[in-house]
């Protein structure tokens, strides 16, 4: 998933300790400066999944911000929802931290937040910040090219041939007797696209759709010239016929 932080350089004033006076309050600003502003550089622009700083907020999924306070005393979310109007709520305690979820949100979306909080010292007000609401990238642990929600068959090795669910394609036929081989079950390819235009089957380049013949299946279609397939056959000796079925679309085409 992705979240978008903008921070700029804390301003004096933006920070203070609301129940001590002037003189106080300028002989903390410097360390209250670095412990709550310090950690995020100006202007830099934030894609971590959890920020480590004393606040802030995430995206917890495509609808959802979670705003938090990394304190277990009280604390207050101020924030604006597309420049509307400002919102005041008290946090609640979530997993020792104080929490609060802003949720039925949109992609594009645009909300300014700050806190207010008490510490040892005492209630120290944020500058405000901004996050984006944004479209959360697909996990896929795996890297076969099928996203963990789809993936049936998690943890599966790096360069394995995959299906659709994300479990191995065999990778070798052992031709013995009469075989079919599928042709959507290749171990190597070359393809002039860069993507499996119909999206049947598998997740690389190579144009897989379901086929119309009985008993159902798939095929692969959408061939140019210069793509190829490569599979791996084991045979025992003697004489084998191979038969292919093809459907060119035009009539009298014929495999090479």
């Amino acid at each position: 998933m992705k979240i978008f932080f903008q921070h700029s350089v804390c301003p004096k004033g933006q920070f203070k300790r609301m129940a001590l006076g002037i003189s106080w309050a300028m002989l903390f600003l410097g360390s209250l400066l670095i412990t709550a502003c310090g950690v995020e550089k100006p202007n830099q622009t934030s894609t971590k999944n959890v920020v480590e700083t004393e606040f802030g907020a995430v995206q917890s999924n495509q609808d959802s911000i979670v705003f938090y306070v990394n304190s277990t005393d009280w604390a207050d979310i101020h924030y604006r929802l597309n420049g509307a109007g400002q919102q005041n709520y008290r946090m609640h305690q979530v997993n020792g931290r104080n929490e609060r979820t802003l949720d039925n949100l949109v992609v594009g979306d645009i909300i300014d937040y700050s806190f207010t909080y008490n510490r040892s010292g005492g209630a120290v007000s944020t500058e405000f910040f901004q996050i984006v609401v944004s479209i959360p990238s697909p996990e896929d642990s795996d890297h076969d090219g099928v996203t963990d929600e789809k993936d049936q068959c998690p943890g599966t090795a790096q360069g394995t041939p995959v299906d659709a669910n994300g479990c191995a394609i065999p990778v070798s036929f052992d031709v013995d007797g009469q075989t079919r081989i599928e042709a959507e079950d290749y171990q190597r390819f070359s393809d002039t696209t860069p993507n499996n235009i119909p999206g049947m089957y598998r997740q690389d380049a190579v144009d897989i759709e379901i086929t119309t013949d009985i008993g159902g299946g798939f095929n692969v279609g959408y061939i140019e010239a210069g793509e190829w397939l490569e599979f791996d056959l084991t045979f025992h000796g003697g004489d084998h016929n191979i038969t292919t079925q093809i459907s060119p679309a035009v009539g009298g085409g014929e495999p090479k």
